[in-house]
């Protein structure tokens, strides 16, 4: 890998190339450093393992120039790399795949490819494990829901009105006029999916092969009619939806709190401190899930005290400096152990000599 990070710069057309060599190689690093961790985490250390996790974008702040820097307008970092991350709800990584640009290969769309690439990479290390994906409107579609279902994965998220493969659900302008939590459904039995139109404040599809409509949650939202906060009916599939979708989000706000502020001279060192943010922030939640009462500050600590302990060098008292720092006075006159008097005069300073 460091090889390829310090190419020199060639041609346009190579420099490119070059380019997605980096971005593929760092992408490679930070998903074998995550792999090591889960396998750690679920199989030395006996950690609960995480049935549901969700799929969503996550930005690197970078505000130098690069050729794979994206800038999302309204996400709390808007100028970095762009990676997409599968983590759990508490916001426990476990992937992370770099954008690399429309170069990628792929026979799908990117929504899909991504979801099916990072679920494929999390079979890989638990093969006989059950797991549900959440993901929200650029990723999902119901050819995505049954390919994941023929490799025993349930994928559960918003839609959109057009991609739902013409399913006689209610128009969304007549659905709008309806009273708030009124739903629709219909089920597919042949693939098992379960479609549902919800209408709160606006219309709301959700594609699932996992929940339905049963059982009938309550949800509470404010009337603007009635000024207080009412119950409406909220279908099962919305209520487990909102519950486990906000896994990335979750993971940038831990990261966000305690980031290293470090700013290399390179342009992968943004992506290098990040991948080390993600694992402490990993490793603090596996710690309060094994019993540990600590937070993340004190966490971060602990790190930092035992790597000064294990590898720092151990601190010199003061004025026993092992280089000998220059100095006008002679050796026998700065340590002949007499004691000097300043007396203090209304004009200046002056030594009154030496005191016996």
């Amino acid at each position: 890998m460091i090889n390829l990070l310090k190419v020199g710069s060639p041609s346009e057309t190579a420099g490119i190339e070059v380019e997605q060599s980096e971005t593929a190689a760092l992408s490679h690093l930070t998903n074998g450093i995550l792999s090591t961790m889960a396998e750690i985490t679920w199989d030395k250390l006996h950690a609960p393992i995480e049935k549901c996790f969700s799929i969503d974008e996550s930005m690197i702040m970078y505000f130098g120039r690069r050729g794979r820097k994206q800038h999302i307008h309204g996400k709390p970092i808007r100028f970095g790399f762009k990676a997409w991350v599968a983590a759990t709800r508490l916001g426990d990584c476990l992937r992370a795949d770099l954008y690399q640009g429309r170069s990628e290969v792929r026979d799908v769309g990117l929504g899909e490819h991504v979801v099916t690439s990072l679920t494929e990479s999390v079979k890989e290390v638990f093969p006989k494990h059950t797991f549900s994906v959440f993901c929200d409107i650029f990723f999902t579609s119901p050819s995505l829901l049954s390919k994941l279902q023929d490799k025993n994965v349930k994928v559960t998220g918003t839609a959109r009105q057009n991609s739902v493969d013409k399913c006689p659900l209610k128009d969304v302008k007549s659905f709008k006029k309806e009273p708030r939590g009124s739903y629709d459904y219909r089920l597919d039995k042949n693939d098992n999916i379960c479609a549902v139109r919800w209408n709160i404040n606006n219309v709301v599809t959700l594609l699932s092969n996992e929940f339905g409509v049963n059982p009938i949650q309550k949800a509470r939202r404010y009337s603007v009619t009635q000024k207080q906060r009412i119950e409406i009916d909220q279908p099962n599939v919305v209520y487990q939806y909102n519950k486990y979708m906000g896994g990335v989000d979750r993971l940038d706000a831990n990261v966000g709190v305690y980031r290293i502020a470090i700013r290399g001279k390179k342009w992968y060192s943004c992506i290098l401190t990040w991948l080390i943010d993600v694992t402490i922030n990993n490793s603090a939640l596996l710690a309060r899930s094994l019993g540990a009462s600590v937070d993340t500050l004190e966490f971060r600590r602990l790190i930092a005290s035992n790597l000064l302990l294990k590898y720092g060098s151990p601190r010199t008292q003061p004025g026993s400096s092992t280089c000998p720092s220059p100095s006008n006075v002679p050796l026998s006159v700065r340590r002949h152990g007499a004691e000097h008097l300043i007396l203090t005069g209304q004009i200046r300073r002056i030594f009154a000599g030496f005191h016996a």
